[in-house]
């Protein structure tokens, strides 16, 4: 069981890796993701599944991924409730 329990937590981990940086419909990873509003969209029309990319907009800017995640104020929360809770 002990040996077992460092491969469940890799594989979870991996799968939470490869849903969000990975495009399903491009069949490849994505590292960026833009910001800010998008006011006009491109679509292929014809498909089920429609690929949109943002045409015009204010303000927009491509961000890493992993800065959406890594958010001091809401990591300090989380620490503070976990320690106080328990």
């Amino acid at each position: 069981m002990i040996r077992v329990l460092p491969l469940r937590v890799a594989i979870i981990l991996f799968i939470i890796f490869v849903g969000y940086y990975f495009n399903f419909d491009k069949f490849e990873f994505e590292w960026t993701q833009i910001s800010e509003i998008c006011e006009e969209f491109v679509t292929e029309d014809g498909k089920i599944y429609a690929t949109t990319e943002c045409a015009k907009g204010s303000n927009l800017k491509e961000n890493l991924k992993i800065d959406y995640l890594i958010y001091i104020p809401t990591l300090l929360l989380q620490i503070i409730i976990t320690f106080c809770g328990s």
